[in-house]
């Protein structure tokens, strides 16, 4: 491959090598040997060529950061400055990495992984390629028996699909093949190769032909090879040939199979307008999927089932925006992306923005106006219904056909199984490619082996995930109906053959079970469902969400208002005045919201949340935590309304999984007893249970050395530590009967105090995931077994001093920086560290850090008292919730009295303007696309909790001084 024209100041002289060295190789394996795949070099030009340009787009991606980092690192030992109005620097730079040494100096001693990485990409492609044409000379005499596709000209291009991969860097591949009647590259056929099996393709497909489809009219012409398959390119409808009418109809019959399959994954792009207007599912790997994991009570799976049809639950109508069929609302949503900014000057960066998500290329044309969105849902809607009258009035025949084949597809289909968002794995991966990671310091892949993964699967699943995540890998599953799961071996128990290619004696292992209490509806059971009375009612939200598209310009603030105007009882003319104007309080008024975003299963207590990264959404309907579903439950005073309490709920919980120690970290079911004083509504036997279950959680963590997650206050086992020492004397009396629990406390606060002495120069310090929690963790620990009065304790004391001036130090420096994103969050910000000390008993030095806070939050509510049109997070972890709960706690543990009154005053200005801000619908939860989480943590459950502290359903008025709660919970009225 010729260098870029560009090569000078693209860091091409530095890229080029791989690609060489990957031409080569991919020449010598395609024309050398005794089984050339070409007759000569001639021949395999183009194909090679197109691998190498595929290949050359890939690794600058993968490299850019480090590069341009290595060339800054450089330039600012020399005189040249980093300016857009020049390119010097930068083709100096290059110009230096042709040569070896230089190479190595300027970027390899730099950034050690970073050619292993690239090295990997190149083995992963030349890997899949050959797999590829091997197997294709291997099936090409028997592919047009099974598609529609003649494949007897030569392959002139092949290109990977390098949006993820799996298996040892395997991906999606291209094959294009020369035009029957042409040597040049006119009239040229694509073949998808695909290294999974086809079986989710022709459930698909088998269930659409009972309703009534064509043979392959929804999925592509598969054949399916077992461990591969080989699908027909969909070429997409002409925009002057498509037919809405058309398209939208069959849109009916798809999305019924797909709503009784329980098919998910369906966004827009892995669904395509086929040249005969059809909607058609180019991705169908996930046919089937399981439910959500244990501790869900309430089966909302159906919101995510097929992406197309939601669920028939009335508290979430409104919410499925229809990408995957090309109709959506007019809003705009935003997504994070990583671009190279001043390319080809010295003052190129790579820098993260905000941008538009691409709108949805469905449809060959955009369906805009309401007319033709609402014509779109009556030709869908009645297909729908056509379908379900059909399958119930044709003397139950058809219907009793279909459930025989959905039967048969569960006996016998195995399919991908999604154990997490990928959108996580991925952000894991990019982060393997950052400067931080490829220094070999900070690698994702170790960390996740020994700190605190976060992961809520078994732990052998966990293990397996890490280990395809350091492979460079998308995690890939298979799963039966049975929620059996199969991992595929490593290729090095694979048998090579003379070929090259390799044939596994079984290529997929049993791993384990998934480890569900209940699984997603079988299709036979959701069949059942559809053809009941809940298929009328899916129906009916099926109509209701439509009318949320098709009615007007709904976006999430206007739909907002709505569900707090319809599920309140104020006067609509003065319904967002000013407070003194409202006819009921605010809290009634945020409350009333809250409650109508139940999914419709109260008694549960289990609202649907978001958890959101910069890379997408993913919905989950959480088991209990205090960070999630029932954190929102308590901070509403509901937790005794519904069902049994939510304390005997926990309770269970904790009993049933007391092996898994995730019920102690992240928040769990026993460290939300504790972090909500629910504790105390237990009597002696029951707390009994739970501090045996804390001392054998902390024992296991303690003997497993695994030290990331035993200092995590939000991660961890920190959390649980630092409620004990919240609660009644009674309840830490029988805590400390047990002397289990108190042998591992002890050997906890030495491990912890270890930490301190040997980390405080260079570790995280905010609340969350550094000292902060740890400092916290250890006061709180010495209060509630006491120490000796003698040296050693002594030295412990100035040791946690030390590090708490330092702390003060710390958030002081964030609060003066101006460049520090959210320097008053509660997570890794000030409000955290001010929480710490407050409560840590340093409340000298919290006296001390005050001012500069004061200042801060001065400036912030003045930002905010001037902004009428900004959104603002309303968070816990790193908004207005966040501020105004530090406030909170200053206003009373603040020792001077001037202070603690200037806290009062700023907690009641932030409280008015938080409220404005809530109300005129300018709140996000943590992510600017993120604005109706029901969780406590990001949501409007830690929110109403800063605002409101005291609220039971019972108390409809505030008393004139609201009752404080402890840190974090604790509800003292």
């Amino acid at each position: 491959m010729s260098e870029s024209p560009c090569s000078q100041s693209d860091f091409s002289t530095y890229l080029n090598p791989f690609i060489k060295n990957f031409r080569a190789q991919l020449l010598e394996d395609t024309v050398g040997g005794d089984a050339p795949l070409f007759k000569s070099y001639a021949n395999a030009a183009p194909v090679v060529d197109s691998a190498c340009e595929w290949l050359d787009k890939r690794v600058r991606w993968a490299s850019q950061r480090c590069l341009i980092a290595a060339f800054h690192m450089w330039r600012e030992g020399t005189d040249y400055v980093a300016t857009p109005d020049s390119s010097e620097a930068l083709e100096k730079f290059c110009s230096l990495l042709r040569a070896p040494r230089q190479r190595k100096a300027l970027v390899d001693a730099q950034f050690p992984l970073l050619a292993e990485r690239l090295e990997h990409i190149v083995r992963s492609a030349l890997r899949s390629i050959l797999e590829c044409l091997h197997r294709f000379e291997q099936d090409r005499n028997r592919i047009p028996e099974y598609l529609n596709l003649e494949v007897d000209s030569s392959v002139v291009g092949i290109e990977l699909h390098d949006e993820e991969t799996h298996n040892e860097g395997r991906s999606v591949t291209f094959l294009t093949l020369a035009g029957r009647n042409s040597s040049e590259y006119a009239d040229t056929r694509k073949l998808v190769y695909k290294p999974r099996s086809g079986q989710g393709e022709l459930a698909i497909d088998r269930v659409c032909q009972m309703l009534g489809a064509g043979r392959f009219e929804h999925v592509p012409p598969t054949w399916d090879r077992g461990d591969y398959c080989w699908q027909e390119f969909v070429d997409e409808c002409d925009a002057d040939q498509f037919d809405p009418q058309h398209f939208f109809k069959s849109a009916g019959r798809l999305v019924t199979a797909t709503h009784i399959l329980g098919t998910t994954d369906l966004h827009n792009d892995n669904v395509r307008c086929s040249a005969s207007s059809t909607p058609m599912i180019i991705d169908g790997e996930t046919a089937v999927q399981l439910r959500a994991p244990e501790g869900v009570e309430v089966d909302a799976t159906d919101i995510l089932s097929s992406g197309l049809i939601p669920s028939a639950q009335q508290g979430l109508t409104g919410w499925r925006n229809f990408a995957g069929l090309g109709l959506s609302t007019d809003e705009k949503p935003t997504h994070i992306v990583f671009e190279t900014v001043n390319a080809g000057t010295d003052a190129i960066a790579f820098e993260r923005s905000e941008e538009l998500l691409p709108e949805s290329t469905v449809l060959p044309r955009k369906i805009v106006t309401a007319e033709e969105k609402t014509q779109a849902f009556e030709f869908l809607i009645a297909e729908v219904e056509s379908i379900r009258d059909r399958l119930l009035y044709t003397e139950g025949r058809e219907a009793v056909e279909l459930h025989q084949v959905l039967e048969e597809i569960q006996k016998t289909l195995r399919w991908r199984q999604v154990i997490r968002a990928t959108s996580g794995y991925q952000a894991i991966l990019d982060a393997t490619l950052m400067p931080e990671a490829t220094t070999g310091k900070d690698d994702p892949a170790e960390m996740l082996r020994s700190g605190p993964s976060r992961f809520n699967s078994p732990r052998l699943i966990g293990g397996v995930e890490v280990q395809q995540i350091a492979d460079l890998d998308i995690p890939y599953f298979q799963a039966d109906i049975e929620g059996r799961l199969w991992a595929r071996k490593s290729s090095a128990n694979f048998a090579d053959n003379a070929d090259g290619t390799v044939t596994p004696d079984d290529p997929w292992v049993y791993i384990a079970d998934q480890g569900f209490s209940k699984r997603l509806s079988r299709p036979t059971d959701r069949l059942a469902d559809f053809l009941s009375a809940d298929g009328e009612r899916q129906i009916d939200v099926l109509r209701t969400n439509a009318e949320m598209i098709v009615g007007q310009v709904w976006s999430d603030h206007q739909a907002l208002a709505s569900s707090w105007f319809t599920s309140s009882t104020f006067s609509t003319t003065n319904a967002w005045g000013d407070p003194e104007e409202r006819t009921c309080r605010p809290e009634q008024k945020l409350l009333a919201y809250l409650q109508s975003q139940e999914t419709g299963m109260l008694e549960t207590r289990r609202w649907l949340c978001h958890t959101i990264g910069d890379n997408g959404v993913r919905y989950m309907l959480e088991s209990p935590s205090m960070f999630y579903s029932d954190g929102t439950a308590w901070a509403l005073g509901l937790e005794r309304c519904y069902g049994q309490p939510l304390e005997h709920t926990l309770l269970e919980m904790l009993t049933k999984h007391q092996a898994n120690p995730h019920v102690w970290a992240a928040f769990g079911q026993g460290t939300t007893l504790l972090a909500t004083g629910l504790i105390e509504k237990l009597n002696h036997d029951e707390k009994r249970q739970v501090f045996d279950s804390l001392g054998a959680s902390l024992e296991k963590t303690l003997e497993d050395s695994n030290e990331d997650q035993l200092g995590d206050f939000f991660g961890g086992w920190l959390a649980p530590l630092v409620f004990l020492s919240k609660q009644s004397s009674s309840t830490r009396n029988i805590a400390l009967r047990d002397l289990r629990l108190v042998r591992t406390l002890d050997e906890t606060e030495l491990r912890l105090l270890h930490r301190i002495e040997t980390e405080s120069d260079s570790a995280e310090l905010g609340l969350a995931h550094g000292l902060a929690g740890t400092l916290l963790a250890v006061s709180s620990m010495r209060r509630l077994t006491g120490s000796a009065a003698d040296s050693a304790a002594t030295v412990r004391v100035q040791t946690e001093h030390e590090l708490a001036r330092r702390i003060a130090s710390q958030a002081a420096l964030i609060l003066g920086d101006g460049g520090v994103d959210k320097p008053l969050a509660l997570c890794n910000g000030a409000s955290g560290m001010m929480l710490s000390l407050l409560h840590g008993g340093f409340g000298d030095i919290g006296e001390d850090l005050w001012p500069e806070y004061q200042k801060s939050m001065e400036q912030r509510i003045a930002q905010l008292g001037t902004s009428e049109t900004k959104a603002h997070d309303i968070s816990l972890c790193h908004g207005l919730a966040g501020e105004l709960f530090t406030l909170r706690h200053a206003e009373r543990y603040l020792g001077d009295a001037g202070n603690r009154g200037a806290a009062r005053e700023l907690l009641e200005e932030l409280s008015r303007l938080t409220e404005n801000v809530v109300f005129t619908g300018r709140g996000y939860c943590g992510y600017p696309n993120n604005t109706r989480d029901m969780g406590f943590l990001n949501g409007y459950g830690g929110l109403f909790h800063a605002l409101y502290p005291g609220y039971t359903p019972e108390r409809l008025h505030h008393t004139e001084t609201p009752p404080v709660p402890a840190f974090v919970g604790g509800r003292t009225s």
